[in-house]
């Protein structure tokens, strides 16, 4: 009775090794055609393999050059708007400088003269002597104005050479947009996916040898692990 059971272990110990035979050369055919595909992938004709790799050479560098890291869209374009308008904008500064303090008649001239008409009212009137607080608020206001009207046409000169760069950039920027996505982030991502393409094709022979060294290992593998033919039953 212990030979019988001692048989019948020895059998399904059998069987458990015949199954782990071949879930292991199942594993192994599945890798190898896994790395065929990887490796059909890579291999293509040379004419192909040369216009990919002339696309993604121009694409990197292209938005490379732009050096977008460095780019704010948001305040190149403000920056390129008030460029634009600069004459305009300083013309109409300087009507508004003249008609706050410069021009024959002025706001300050005018306010400084009811400030004399309501000084000699409050010598008459004591009771008016507020109309005077709100005229010299008045004047402290209009010369506030000019002061801080002043200070913002000394911001708005702007080189022609600066604007020309400026229409540049902005011009580049809507050209990759067009090319690579609708943003400055998505133009980012698209330069990233781009170069690692471009680093897998021109390390191309690499990755195809390391592929047929890993194929080759698991042909060597499989002449270990085949199962025979009663394995297979």
């Amino acid at each position: 009775r212990d030979l019988v059971r001692s048989r019948g272990l020895g059998d399904v110990y059998k069987r458990q090794g015949a199954t782990k035979k071949r879930q292991d050369y199942g594993a192994a055919i599945a890798q190898i055609k896994a790395l065929q595909r990887e490796k059909e992938a890579l291999i293509t004709d040379e004419q192909s393999y040369a216009q990919q790799l002339d696309l993604l050479r121009f694409q990197t560098h292209e938005i490379a050059s732009a050096r977008l890291d460095q780019v704010d869209e948001e305040s190149l374009e403000d920056e390129f708007q008030k460029a634009q308008n600069a004459a305009q904008i300083r013309e109409l500064c300087q009507i508004l400088l003249g008609a706050i303090g410069e021009a024959e008649p002025n706001m300050i001239e005018i306010v400084a003269q009811v400030g004399q008409a309501l000084h000699q009212l409050s010598q008459l009137d004591p009771q008016t002597e507020q109309l005077l607080d709100s005229q010299i608020q008045i004047a402290d206001l209009a010369e506030d104005l000019r002061t801080q009207l002043s200070r913002y046409v000394d911001t708005v000169d702007i080189e022609p050479s600066r604007l020309i760069q400026l229409e540049e950039q902005i011009n580049g920027l809507q050209s990759l947009k067009r090319k690579y996505g609708s943003s400055v982030r998505e133009i980012l991502e698209f330069g990233n996916q781009a170069d690692q393409k471009l680093r897998l094709l021109e390390s191309r022979d690499v990755e195809v040898e390391r592929i047929n060294a890993d194929i080759q290992h698991l042909f060597t593998c499989l002449l270990y692990t085949s199962p025979s033919p009663r394995d297979r039953t």
